[in-house]
C-alpha cells in the first residue's frame, strides 16, 4: 500500500488516499483504494477514521490518476480518479468523483471521459465551470471520423450527487468500446 494523494480539507482535516497495487502487473487487475481521514491539532495528525478498500481503480495493477476535488459552490472536499483501459485496440477513460462525507467517501459521479479507436480520438479535460449553476465541468475535444469535436458538459450538485445539467457527452465517448 502506498500513498497516492494528500488532500487538504477544512477545520484541520486532511485526507490521505492510498492504493494497494498489484506487483504482478496483471493487465486486468486494479488497485484497491483506501482513504484515511486525518485530524490535525498541535502540529500533529491523528487518524479520525479509516475507509479501507472502498473501490478499485486503474489497470495493470496500478491506480489511476487521483486528484483533489474542491466543490466551493456547495462545499465539499473529495477526490477525482481518472482511469481507463485498452482492449483490442480501443482505449477508454472514465472519471470517478468521490466526496469525503463525515460517514465516509461517497461516489457522486461516474462518467466517460474519452475514447480512442481507429478514426475516433476524443479526450475529456476537467475544467472550471464557467456558469453560476455548475459545480463540475468537462471539455471534450478531438475528432470523430474526421469531424471535429469541441463541447463542454457541466454537472450540478443535487441531493448529494453531481447531475448533468448542460451539454451532451459525445456519442462515441458515451458508447465506450
Amino acid at each position: 500500500e502506498r500513498p497516492v494523494a494528500v488532500i487538504a480539507g477544512e477545520a484541520g482535516r486532511s485526507y490521505l488516499v492510498t492504493a494497494k497495487e498489484q506487483t504482478d502487473m496483471c493487465h486486468a487487475c486494479s488497485a484497491s483504494i483506501s482513504v484515511y481521514y486525518l485530524q490535525g491539532a498541535g502540529g500533529s495528525l491523528t487518524v479520525a477514521s479509516t475507509h479501507s478498500d472502498f473501490y478499485e481503480s486503474g489497470g495493470w495493477g496500478q491506480a489511476g490518476d487521483i486528484l483533489p476535488l474542491h466543490l466551493p459552490r456547495n462545499g465539499g472536499i473529495g477526490m477525482m480518479d481518472e482511469s481507463g483501459y485498452t482492449a483490442q485496440g480501443c482505449t477508454v477513460t472514465n472519471i470517478s468523483v468521490y466526496r469525503f462525507d463525515e460517514s465516509g467517501p461517497r461516489e457522486i459521479l461516474k462518467a466517460p471521459l474519452g475514447r480512442s479507436q481507429d478514426a475516433i480520438d476524443i479526450g475529456g479535460e476537467i475544467i472550471k465551470p464557467f456558469t453560476a449553476d455548475a459545480d463540475f465541468a468537462v471539455n471534450y475535444s478531438g475528432n470523430n471520423s474526421s469531424v471535429p469535436v469541441d463541447t463542454t458538459v457541466t454537472w450540478q450538485m443535487q441531493n448529494g450527487v453531481l447531475v448533468q445539467n448542460s451539454g451532451r457527452i459525445p456519442d462515441p465517448v458515451a458508447a465506450g468500446c
